[in-house]
């Protein structure tokens, strides 16, 4: 039997989120949330030119939409830094590359208490979650809305996040009516408003907070 080849370009919703989520997967387990920062930082200063090359040739071979392209270290090209060299070279327009850059401030400082307020006030994890991506993209414009759509169609679903949670998001039900307009509006037929950066930055966070309870039992 003639076995079908993986469609790559069918796993680019997931392209951005094994970027985000690797690093907090490499440390050892034990410890704290802050301890589990530290080690991050340390994975991610311990990085080499071939941990680079091949997280290059993933992401080319999954060929995500409205990468573009950059002067220094393109993906298109072979790299000759490390893997957090080039993520620093990227971290002024890319949130992911950001993340890398500064030791997941995002992940640690926003999203994770944001998480874990949420759930500590009883929200089930699907409200839990959305409140936690609004906080996200309500912060900020997402990278990779800004790439594909322009700086209009970012600073407009960020302007449309932060408009939900003025009324209260998940916890009330004009902040729900608020999300739900939200949700189609960022649904557009070109996938030019989709936030797929700020998914990626929830589920780091969300990884985070599981490890993070895994440590506490």
């Amino acid at each position: 039997m003639t076995r079908r080849p993986f469609d790559w370009r069918a796993a680019t919703t997931w392209s951005g989120a094994t970027t985000s989520v690797p690093p907090p997967t490499s440390v050892p387990h034990g410890g704290t949330e802050v301890a589990l920062r530290g080690a991050v930082r340390t994975v991610l200063e311990d990085t080499t030119v071939d941990d680079a090359r091949e997280v290059y040739a993933a992401i080319r071979r999954a060929a995500p939409g409205g990468l573009g392209r950059v002067e220094q270290q393109d993906v298109a090209d072979e790299p000759t830094v490390t893997l957090l060299e080039a993520m620093r070279l990227g971290a002024g327009h890319d949130d992911i590359a950001h993340e890398y850059a500064t030791g997941f401030e995002v992940t640690f400082e926003r999203a994770v208490p944001t998480l874990q307020h949420a759930r500590a006030d009883g929200l089930c994890w699907s409200d839990a979650i959305v409140e936690t991506f609004l906080g996200i993209l309500a912060a900020r414009p997402d990278s990779h809305v800004a790439r594909r759509g322009g700086d209009r169609n970012g600073n407009a679903s960020c302007r449309r996040a932060c408009a939900a949670v003025a009324v209260g998001g998940v916890r009330t039900e004009e902040g729900r009516r608020a999300i739900a307009d939200t949700d189609r509006a960022l649904r557009d037929p070109r996938h030019l408003a989709n936030p797929g950066t700020t998914a990626d930055l929830m589920a780091a966070a969300i990884f985070v907070v599981l490890v993070d309870g895994i440590m506490k039992t």
